[in-house]
């Protein structure tokens, strides 16, 4: 209605103007009050469709951050559901490389036996790393590793965690992936990668979660970097969080590091 009425109300004006009997002259009073009565009106209409624009657009952002984090949620649901099928087909191999390998100490063919265990060693050693008692975030930290690797990066993981937490998985889970995918674009960013570090360390003290990430990135991107934080989904995602739960997020710069540091206040 509002859009309608601005166009029409001018049609109507410039009716009133061409046909009026109004003398304008004599009585320009009545000119001012119809012009005033006008702007008046249609300011009104701009300032309503004004609110009601940046209210849509709010709510079209919302959306469209939520279909993001439920899509990064999917994503991650396939993974563990992969993971689950590899471990099960693991399991299923192993259980034939036992049935191998006793057969050929049966048979008391030892070398070959011995040389049988060191391939199957080399390749456990080649499987995924032990970060945490806890499979969830075992498996998340494993797969950015994966990602941090196969872009040249190398990142260091201490986890000193209990199994059972008070906080739910999927929490961590947002928290920690948003952390090191923020890491690796910075990273990423850089002219030069390759060999570049990031440094993960999430450990317990007096019942509360202390989380730190560290990584290389470029000094100039302080200027730009702002931008960026206030449309990261990442980010909001990360201090919803932590707004949640009570807790503190802190960020600076130090020796061309960018650092993040979080608390999490009684997690056990």
């Amino acid at each position: 209605m509002a859009l309608i009425s601005i166009p029409l109300l001018s049609v109507i004006l410039f009716g009133i103007a061409l046909v009026s009997d109004i003398n304008l002259t004599a009585n320009p009073e009545a000119l001012v009050t119809i012009v005033l009565i006008c702007l008046v009106y249609v300011n009104l209409c701009i300032v309503y469709l004004y609110l009601t624009l940046k209210k849509n657009i709010n709510e079209i952002a919302e959306a469209a951050n939520q279909q993001r984090l439920f899509e990064s949620e999917l994503a991650y649901t396939k993974k563990m559901i992969h993971s689950q099928e590899k471990m099960a087909s693991l399991k299923h191999d192993l259980k034939n490389q036992y049935i191998l390998l006793l057969g050929m100490l049966q048979q008391q063919r030892y070398q070959e036996a011995t040389n049988y265990l060191q391939l199957s060693l080399t390749d456990v050693e080649r499987s995924d790393s032990f970060f945490t008692n806890n499979p969830v975030l075992n498996f998340l930290l494993n797969e950015k590793k994966g990602l941090a690797e196969q872009a040249g990066i190398h990142l260091t993981v201490k986890a000193l965690l209990p199994q059972q937490l008070k906080l739910n998985n999927d929490i961590l889970a947002v928290v920690l992936g948003n952390l090191i995918d923020n890491s690796l674009n910075a990273v990423k960013r850089l002219p030069s990668p390759q060999g570049k570090t990031i440094a993960l360390t999430i450990k317990l003290f007096n019942d509360n979660l202390l989380i730190d990430i560290s990584n290389d990135f470029d000094i100039s991107e302080l200027t730009t970097r702002q931008t960026r934080l206030s449309q990261g989904i990442g980010l909001k995602n990360i201090k919803r969080v932590i707004e949640e739960h009570n807790g503190i997020y802190e960020q600076w710069v130090v020796d061309q590091q960018y650092v993040v540091s979080i608390l999490l206040m009684n997690i056990i």
